[in-house]
């Protein structure tokens, strides 16, 4: 997973209007900045149906279960796994920010979807089996990808301790999509690159970086043992 935020300082994005738990809009950041999926029946994509299948020649029912879990991501699976007394009555500016992180990462999800609409493995090959309820949408890029990069990211940010654990919960996470047939593994890198492009407009954006202020102070007061440095800034651009 990546080491560092990539600040797009070319893309300028505008903050969405205060009623709103978006920070920007989705159709802010353009799907063509990713790389493009995989033709249909070229060899990359035989390639990809073919580990997908492998995958699913391996797996248990523990990993099903969890998959069922993580079928709507939400900031909650992250922030709880940091700190089960970590919740939205103890830390509401935390989990006010990572709403709208969450909220601004499914819109340009959705827009990059509708744009490359790519359907998802176990609907093109019927040896790929669909094990737990089909997520609506497109397959590429991964949701779940731009999703847990970008809400890592920013935890890391504010709890760097956190930080290596954060990102091997987003990789069983990523890996069990996979499993359950619902990505490509190229899904998950675009969602990677797609996840970059969104941290570098929420740094530059003035709504986002007030809320992570105000998030990494609660921290700090309610939560001192988890933050090993000053947060009370975001970092210098």
């Amino acid at each position: 997973m990546f080491r560092q935020i990539s600040i797009v300082l070319f893309l300028i994005l505008p903050a969405c209007s205060a009623t709103t738990e978006k920070y920007f809009v989705g159709e802010s950041i353009p799907p063509t900045l990713i790389e493009p999926p995989f033709a249909k029946d070229s060899l990359e994509w035989k390639s990809e149906i073919e580990h997908v299948i492998k995958v699913q020649r391996n797996f248990n029912l523990n990993e099903l279960e969890l998959a069922s879990r993580e079928k709507h991501l939400r900031p909650d699976i992250f922030v709880q796994f940091i700190g089960r007394d970590i919740t939205r009555k103890t830390h509401p500016h935390l989990y006010h920010l990572m709403d709208r992180v969450f909220s601004t990462s499914r819109d340009v999800t959705k827009h990059a979807k509708q744009y490359w609409n790519v359907p998802r493995p176990y609907l093109v090959d019927k040896r790929i089996n669909m094990f737990i309820t089909p997520s609506q949408g497109q397959s590429y890029p991964s949701g779940h990808a731009v999703g847990s990069y970008v809400g890592v990211q920013i935890l890391a940010l504010l709890i760097p301790t956190k930080k290596d654990d954060l990102e091997n919960l987003a990789k069983k996470i990523l890996q069990r999509r996979v499993l359950i047939g619902m990505h490509y593994p190229h899904d998950l890198i675009a969602g990677e690159q797609m996840a970059r492009l969104v941290l570098g407009g929420l740094m530059q954006n003035k709504e986002f970086q007030d809320d992570f202020a105000v998030a990494a102070k609660e921290l700090k007061k309610k939560s001192p043992a988890l933050v090993a440095t000053n947060n009370d800034a975001l970092p210098a651009q």
